[in-house]
């Protein structure tokens, strides 16, 4: 655990020097070392670093050896298109799997990096947030399905730049890494809606009502399913206390940014924070109550780097962003002292740097 601690701690060092050098407080500097850092200690770890990487290798050393269709390998190993396909070119570029591993950790950092510099409004904050509640180590674990996320929140650059076309299509291909990335299309399509308060509580309370008896009938589909029946055993204990206090939480955060939003005047930017809110809301009380949803819970919760430091930011706290900081600082110590050990999801063994297979 000391070195997680340690690279947690790099933060606010990196942050510090950062300001020295370029006099701003949110600055860019910050999130390239960040970026360099956390890229080169996920690319750099050992192949038992996350309960999944060690399938992850085991899989890319089939794909090598395996002769057939990658139509007859994705039957036979519930893995995504994409994904196959990536291990083989890299393999047929005489890669091994360090190579895949350097190109998945440095693809992810890089685009959640993007994501922070065009939408956080306090990069501090951010990083933080991406670290201390655990987003990042996670990433160590089910580093397919974080692969998947990145390039989603990625395409949810281009929907600032109004490239909704390339958007979308970043979107499905992410779909292709893993299938949860298409629940990215909600907020592709919700971004385009604007409507008054009243509405939005309206379509807000309608969906509540249909996600219950909708994620059943998934539930039953899934179960139906050879390739996704693995998908409905609990994979988080979300009915724990930490669990249950997160989810209140994001309803505190949810109620604060409703409040002080903006409906006359919204752009797409804050139409991303507003739909982005409502979703991780239902599926974080969603996931309560039915476990599978962590999967797609942890699709949409991340975006939680951005949304808060805009919501802090739009109810007029802009002064107090440094206690802000220092609060959740230590909340990210207590999350990480608390789950990686103790968590078989999160998985996350001692950490050692080198590719000893």
């Amino acid at each position: 655990m000391t070195f997680y601690y340690i690279l947690y701690f790099c933060i606010p060092l990196v942050y510090g020097i950062s300001i020295i050098i370029t006099k701003k407080n949110n600055n860019r500097f910050f999130l390239v070392v960040m970026g360099i850092i956390l890229a080169t200690v996920s690319a750099s770890r050992n192949v038992f670093i996350g309960t999944d990487t060690i399938t992850y290798y085991n899989i890319f050393n089939w794909i090598s050896g395996f002769n057939g269709s990658i139509k007859i390998a994705a039957n036979q190993s519930n893995i995504e298109y994409g994904y196959l396909y990536l291990n083989r070119l890299v393999y047929y570029l005489n890669g091994s799997f360090k190579c895949l591993l350097i190109i998945v950790s440095v693809v992810t950092i890089i685009s959640i990096m993007i994501f922070i510099s065009l939408y956080s409004l306090n990069f501090l904050m951010s990083i933080i947030i991406f670290l201390g509640f655990t987003y990042y180590f996670m990433s160590f674990n089910i580093s397919r399905q974080f692969l998947a996320v990145s390039l989603g929140l990625l395409a949810a650059c281009f929907i600032k730049f109004n490239r909704k076309y390339i958007s979308l299509a970043l979107i499905i291909f992410a779909s292709t890494i893993h299938t949860s990335a298409i629940a990215f299309i909600f907020l592709w399509i919700l971004t385009k809606v604007k409507i008054s308060k009243k509405k939005f509580l309206l379509m807000l309370g309608g969906g509540i009502v249909l996600a219950f008896p909708s994620v059943r009938i998934l539930s039953y589909i899934m179960q139906s399913s050879e390739r996704y029946s693995h998908f409905l055993s609990d994979t988080t204990n979300a009915k724990s206390i930490t669990g249950i206090l997160l989810v209140l939480g994001l309803i505190g955060v949810f109620v604060l940014l409703v409040s002080n939003f903006d409906f006359n005047h919204a752009k797409e930017f804050d139409l991303f924070m507003l739909y982005g809110m409502a979703l991780i809301v239902i599926v974080d009380v969603l996931n309560i109550f039915f476990p599978f949803m962590g999967r797609i819970k942890y699709v949409f919760e991340p975006i939680i780097m951005v949304i808060l430091p805009y919501t802090l930011i739009k109810a007029g706290v802009r002064r107090y962003m440094f206690v802000f900081n220092i609060i959740l600082f230590i909340l990210g110590i207590i999350m990480i002292t608390k789950l990686i050990p103790n968590n078989i999801f999160y998985g996350i063994t001692p950490y050692s740097v080198g590719f000893n297979y």
